[in-house]
């Protein structure tokens, strides 16, 4: 018996738990059902190479069944739904339109969300990343808010939208930046100076943003997730795509 890193119980743990949900990998695996995989930083360096692995990244001994496949099982469901639609029932279906700001910026706005699960189905793959020795996630460490979040999943208690804000942006930049990408999550820091994670998985980037819920400016309380059950989603530009990422990874050609 080993203590669950999630509920905290002497209990058997699963010998394989996922850092990133299988479902998010569907649209990573070629043919031979291998994903890509690349680090920005060597793209920096010129070395362009992305690597095809055969299984997504998972851990053995952090969590025990029921926290697995309940808890954060019940959230990956919802987020499954919710983001691919597979079988979702129209009433819980999100709905989304789109616009076009007057300097022709694209965004989405998705509605009908679960608050709860949709913003904790988020949290828990930040920290499942953080709670994970595996070295892709090597970057993902929350520190003493790796107990709060961790509390948020196990009591299904979301906080406010300005608690733990998560915003959301998309790319198509075809061969130049290819949809079926994930690249190893990076810690940056927002124009305020607000720590920031950012996961890039199959053509959509997801920044967490960690800090205290006063520091959290107008711009970020817009675009994410709130209680009403409304996200914005921001389309990055088509040829812009490298640029928005070397950004925040703190790299420039």
């Amino acid at each position: 018996m080993e203590e669950c890193r999630l509920c905290g119980k002497q209990k058997q743990l699963q010998r394989r738990s996922h850092i990133i949900p299988e479902f998010m990998y569907d649209g990573l695996y070629d043919e031979n059902h291998r994903f890509l995989k690349f680090n920005p930083k060597d793209h920096f360096e010129k070395d362009d190479r992305i690597y095809k692995l055969p299984k997504g990244e998972y851990e053995s001994g952090i969590l025990c069944k029921e926290c697995d496949n309940n808890i954060i099982g019940k959230l990956e469901t919802y987020g499954n739904l919710a983001i691919y639609g597979k079988g979702i029932q129209n009433s819980r279906a999100p709905t989304i339109e789109t616009f076009r700001t007057q300097s022709g910026t694209l965004f989405a706005r998705a509605s009908n969300l679960d608050y709860n699960q949709f913003k904790l189905f988020h949290l828990s793959i930040l920290w499942r990343a953080s709670i994970s020795k595996r070295d892709f996630f090597k970057e993902v460490n929350l520190g003493p808010h790796e107990e709060i979040i961790g509390k948020m999943i196990l009591e299904n208690d979301p906080r406010s939208a300005t608690d733990y804000p998560i915003v959301f942006s998309s790319f198509t930049d075809g061969k130049y930046l290819p949809k079926a990408l994930i690249t190893q999550p990076k810690k940056a820091r927002s124009k305020e100076g607000i720590r920031v994670y950012i996961f890039v998985i199959s053509g959509m980037i997801y920044h967490f943003f960690v800090g205290q819920s006063s520091e959290m400016p107008d711009y970020i309380v817009d675009e994410t997730i709130t209680e009403d059950g409304t996200a914005t989603i921001t389309s990055i530009p088509r040829g812009k795509g490298w640029e928005y990422i070397m950004k925040y990874y703190g790299l420039s050609k």
